[in-house]
């Protein structure tokens, strides 16, 4: 796996890879609407993608993706240089009453944000060796969450997700 591939790379060290993962959190604790703060209906089905908004994070297949389910509004946190073309995208796919911005919150408030949605994004794409493996912390955000992932088909990512159930696997690329 990934150990290997760091070994064949650098050669044998005397440390261990560690998954970078966040606080765990009570979400009894949490008390954010996610869908009334995006001006969402209630009882809607919501999908959610939290983080630096860059490009190759799958937000981009994701606005597109959501022209193909009319039934279901795409929720956007975080902050970012790319924001400005994923809303030219938004509007050139007509979705700007289901695909809305809620910017950026406080890093302790993402998994309680997070929660309030039926399914979240994770589908980093694979530009480099480090996307192709990477366990961004949004993963672990959205599995404490208790929210179905959307995630990745690459090795590390895409394992998590399909060897425990926690959601499905996709060609980050294919919206």
């Amino acid at each position: 796996g990934y150990t290997q591939r760091i070994t064949d790379f650098y050669g044998p060290t005397p440390g261990a890879v560690v998954l970078n993962a966040s606080p765990m959190v009570d979400l009894h604790d949490c008390s954010h609407d996610l869908r009334s703060a995006l001006g969402f209906p209630a009882g809607s089905f919501l999908v959610v993608h939290q983080g630096v908004l860059l490009p190759n994070r799958g937000i981009d297949q994701g606005i597109i993706a959501m022209a193909q389910v009319p039934d279901a509004y795409f929720g956007i946190i975080g902050y970012g240089p790319h924001r400005a073309a994923l809303e030219t995208l938004v509007r050139e796919y007509g979705l700007t009453e289901r695909v809305r911005f809620l910017g950026p919150v406080p890093a302790n408030e993402l998994v309680c944000w997070s929660a309030g949605a039926d399914a979240a994004l994770c589908t980093i794409v694979g530009e480099s060796d480090s996307y192709r493996h990477s366990m961004p912390n949004k993963l672990f955000e959205y599995i404490m969450a208790e929210v179905p992932v959307i995630a990745s088909d690459y090795p590390g990512m895409g394992s998590l997700i399909a060897d425990n159930g926690f959601g499905l696997t996709c060609d980050p690329e294919d919206p």
